[in-house]
């Protein structure tokens, strides 16, 4: 065997590098000693096998034991041998306790000698840090973000600074602690990586005034508010706070020098909170290169490279409440779960409150969501009070209120147009404020606000009931402009609503604002510029809940032209969805409708008759659908009107009269009738006519088998009715290439079709129509 002599070894050297060896691997050594396989080391150290032999490879490499090609493990007998040479008391059975106090009294003995702080610090064969325990038993969502953390913590990477930006409850703080301990595991094992950078110290500092632990407010025993306090946590995390140079300057300068000669990692938690803000900013922007910084912070601080967090999507919000429920022993329904996501925005804080409310109070899902927005409640206090207590009596505050009471995103002038009722300064700066401290969100100019933050900031927004209510008058009114455009259109025709479907789910919101509140006129006006647009795009079942409300509204009003139009919408809607009982009752209204008609309204009887005809095609009385057709025709003898509209009641008459001749049979005479209507339709470049009419020359082909025909016209067709997202216009056309893929044979093809078709009639609510069987519907 080869002695160490034969490798130049000799005591002073062995001395050297046996004391030069690091805590995880001087811990190795000892259970190598100690005669434990590999599994066994990496089960008491929570490491992996491959992570011992690494770890092995190195402490023989380090005394000069390199292994050849071929010789695994040959250098770990060597290795004994040589332990045994030099200090024959460490192979044993107790071997592991040995080292270590051998370790220990090295360290002891040689640090003793020294006689600064600086040197004492560096001397030390020892990891530094002082994190504080993690509230949570598994990191879960913002993979993303803490993936990116990492890779700008190496020391590949140059930014010495990170700053980590969010609304309160977001998980800055569990992210940075998460981050931290990826690194502390990274050091102790002494194996750096790019996804988990080591480091000789890490030190965390918190300004925070105020825990929030489970469903408790609880206030900080310590914190670091100011530099100084800073400096105290450094001099503590590293052993030295017997050594502290009582002059400020001093301990400046040993901070600078020690922390240059070791690669550091600072957190500085809630950065706003600190009361020297400046000097801190100073301070870590005069560190040395070997000092990595993290600061997290309520409000975009445009420090170093800024991590912006964002609430969590939908299915990573679910899968975080769910594992907090479970470890909480709390049941949810699929229900719950979706309803305790809407309610915490994806906020990953409230998740956590709202399911230790849940089990410490029994609280049901369903009402947790005014204990989250309450002003005066813990969560909210903890999240938000700060941060709008600073802005009260500001131009800010006021775009704050203003924008919560649009329910999503919308355009800075609409903000503006609502907080004030006259613009003298620049809203911008505002708007800019608020953004800054991450109230409100922006992107591709338009603004928005969590929706816990929105609650919260309604809640705020009682508690100034003139502003309020100006607001809110102030709010109604634009939309009511914004609309102006869509008053003049006919709702039953193709239009260009790129308008109402950016700002659709704000105009809902204050549509039913007009409804909760007894606003008869606003809402009348809204109904009849958007029913339009809910015709095409297939809010159907909204349709009938503002038509309801609309009639009982101007029943109250004795308004009897608004009954009329009211009762001929909703039968309309229901005569759509086709259901025996919804035909009903759409007989009933369009026979009220009918007898409040106004005599001289010539547009609306045309309509009310035209609406009867399509009802009793639906209900298979064809002689009475021609009965109301022949009514049309008398009536466009008898009145006058615009040649436009004239035209567009001759090619409804001749549409419907096809529809009956293809309802009963009548294939060939339906084909030339729905040619003319083509034609005319053409002419008169109406194009929604155009695609439906192709649509039923399909039907026509298929019923006498002519699937090229019936091909040919789909394929012109239906990607019309896409790009004008007439949903029932798609889901016919589904309807007719899965009856054509089943003619042809292609039973695969016609599988897929007719799925489709079936959800999109189920989600118009024509449930008849989902079964791929069912008869033909009608325009």
């Amino acid at each position: 065997m080869t002695t160490s002599s034969d490798k130049g070894m000799n005591l002073e050297k062995f001395q050297a590098t046996f004391y030069g060896l690091t805590v995880r691997r001087r811990e190795v050594l000892a259970h190598l000693l100690a005669g434990k396989t590999d599994a066994a080391i990496a089960s008491e150290l929570c490491i992996t096998p491959s992570t011992v032999r690494k770890h092995i490879e190195e402490i023989c490499s380090a005394f000069g034991l390199k292994n050849l090609q071929g010789e695994r493990f040959s250098q770990r007998e060597k290795l004994i041998h040589l332990i045994a040479e030099y200090k024959p008391e460490l192979v044993g059975d107790r071997v592991a306790n040995t080292i270590n106090a051998e370790f220990a009294q090295m360290t002891i003995a040689s640090t003793s000698q020294l006689t600064t702080p600086l040197d004492k610090a560096v001397a030390k064969n020892h990891l530094y840090h002082n994190l504080p325990s993690r509230y949570h038993t598994t990191f879960f969502g913002q993979q993303q973000y803490l993936s990116r953390l990492l890779q700008l913590l190496s020391f590949k990477h140059p930014t010495p600074i990170i700053s980590i930006e969010g609304v309160g409850g977001v998980g800055k703080t569990a992210l940075v602690l998460e981050a931290a301990y990826y690194c502390l595991n990274s050091s102790q094992i002494s194996i750096t990586t790019t996804a988990s950078p080591a480091f000789n110290a890490i030190i965390f500092t918190c300004a925070k005034t105020q825990h929030f632990i489970g469903i408790n407010i609880s206030r900080r025993l310590q914190r670091e508010r100011t530099l100084r306090d800073i400096f105290k946590t450094i001099f503590r995390a590293l052993d030295c706070l017997d050594s502290i140079p009582p002059d400020f300057e001093a301990q400046l300068e040993w901070i600078r020098n020690c922390l240059n000669q070791q690669q550091t990692l600072l957190i500085i938690d809630n950065l706003e909170t600190i009361e020297d803000y400046e000097d801190v900013l100073s301070f870590i922007g005069e560190l040395p290169p070997s000092i990595k910084v993290v600061l997290t912070s309520r409000v975009r601080i445009g420090v170093g490279v800024p991590i912006h967090l964002d609430c969590l999507p939908e299915e990573e919000g679910k899968n975080l409440i769910q594992l907090h429920a479970e470890e909480k022993g709390v049941n949810l329904s699929l229900e719950q779960l979706q309803t305790l996501y809407l309610k915490t925005g994806g906020l990953p804080l409230a998740a956590v409150y709202a399911i230790g409310q849940i089990s410490v109070y029994g609280f049901l899902p369903e009402v947790i969501s005014a204990r989250l927005a309450d002003t005066v409640g813990n969560f909210s206090r903890y999240c938000f009070e700060d941060s709008v207590r600073l802005l009260r009596g500001t131009l800010a505050y006021q775009l704050l209120m203003a924008l919560a009471l649009f329910s999503h995103s919308v355009v800075p002038e609409a903000i503006y147009a609502v907080a004030f009722s006259e613009i003298k300064t620049n809203p911008n700066n505002g708007l800019e404020e608020l953004y800054k401290l991450c109230l409100v969100t922006q992107r591709e100019g338009r603004y928005n606000m969590l929706p816990l933050t929105r609650e919260y900031v309604v809640n705020e927004l009682k508690a100034v009931p003139e502003f309020e209510q100006k607001a809110r008058k102030r709010w109604v009114n634009w939309y009511l402009k914004f609309t102006e455009v869509d008053a003049q259109l006919d709702w039953k025709q193709w239009n260009e609503y790129g308008n109402l479907e950016q700002e659709w789910d704000n105009l809902i919101t204050v549509i039913e604002y007009c409804m909760a509140n007894h606003l008869y006129e606003p809402f009348k006006k809204f109904w009849q510029r958007v029913k339009g647009y809910t015709y095409v795009c297939g809010y159907w079942h909204e349709r009938l809940i503002w038509s309801d409300w609309l009639l009982i509204a101007a029943t109250e009003q004795n308004d009897l032209p608004i009954q009329a139009e009211a009762l001929c919408d909703q039968g309309w809607t229901l005569t759509l969805m086709e259901q025996p009982e919804h035909l009903v009752d759409a007989e009933v209204l369009l026979e009220k409708s009918w007898q409040l008609k106004d005599e001289n309204n010539l547009i609306f009887q045309l309509e009310l008759a035209i609406n009867r005809a399509v009802l009793s095609i639906h209900q298979q009385q064809f002689e009475r659908a021609r009965y109301w057709l022949n009514i049309e025709k008398n009536l466009l003898k008898q009145g006058q009107i615009e040649e436009g509209k004239y035209c567009c009641q001759l090619v409804r008459i001749l549409y419907y009269e096809a529809q009956v001749l293809l309802k009963t049979g009548n294939f060939s005479e339906a084909k030339l009738v729905y040619q003319e209507a083509l034609k005319q339709a053409s002419f008169i470049q109406w194009q929604q006519m155009e695609v439906y009419i192709l649509n039923w020359l399909a039907e026509v082909a298929i019923a006498q088998n002519d699937p090229d025909e019936a091909e040919r016209l789909l394929k012109i067709s239906l990607p019309i009715a896409e790009r004008k997202n007439d949903r029932r216009s798609i889901a016919l056309h589904q309807r007719s290439f899965a009856r054509l893929e089943r003619l042809k044979g292609n039973f695969t093809q016609f599988q897929k079709w007719a799925a489709e078709a079936s959800e999109g009639f189920e989600r118009l609510g024509m449930l008849l129509d989902a079964h791929i069987y069912s008869n033909t519907g009608d325009n």
